[in-house]
Order: C-alpha cells, then structure tokens, then sequence
C-alpha cells in the first residue's frame, strides 16, 4: 500500500497555554500539548471548553503567503461582545 503524504498546514506549534482569567475561566492549570499527543478539553456544558478553543484560534498567526481561502476559524466561532473578554489574561507559549 502506497504511503500517504501528510500535508502540513502550518508549521505554528502550540506547546502551552496558561489562562489567569478568560470570561468565566479564573486560575486554570497551564494546559501542556506534547508533540505527538492527543489533548482533550473536557468538561460539562457551559464550563468554557469552547472559550479555551477561540482563545487558541485568536493567536493563530497565518504564514506569509499562505492561500487565505483554506483557514476560516472566523466562521466556526459566533461573534461576541468585546466585553465578554475584557480583563482577560492567558499566556500562550508558542
């Protein structure tokens, strides 16, 4: 069987992210990616799962040159009031 190619999106890596205060989320524990390692956000419904997911997504920077088309996280997450994430405090390390 033929080997497939993998296709590389991007080459950011997105090695942690430490989140003080964002919307409801106070004092979490710094969330650790391992290269080769499946992570899960899990938790019950209104526990900001998705808060944590537009929060990675706001940071991720498009390489120069790359087909603007093919990356469209504004359309998988709703707008929201600029409010919502006032005083918000994360720390991402890249």
């Amino acid at each position: 069987m033929a080997e497939r190619k993998k296709k590389t999106i991007t080459g950011q890596v997105l090695n942690s992210i430490k989140i003080n205060k964002l919307k409801c989320i106070n004092g979490l524990n710094e969330i650790i990616f391992k290269p080769h390692a499946l992570t899960a956000i899990l938790g019950p419904n209104g526990s900001g799962k998705s808060t944590i997911l537009h929060a990675i997504a706001s940071i991720y920077m498009p390489e120069k040159g790359f087909p603007g088309e093919d990356h469209r996280l504004m359309h998988f997450f709703p707008r929201s009031p600029h409010a919502e994430w006032n005083g918000s405090d994360f720390i991402v390390n890249l």
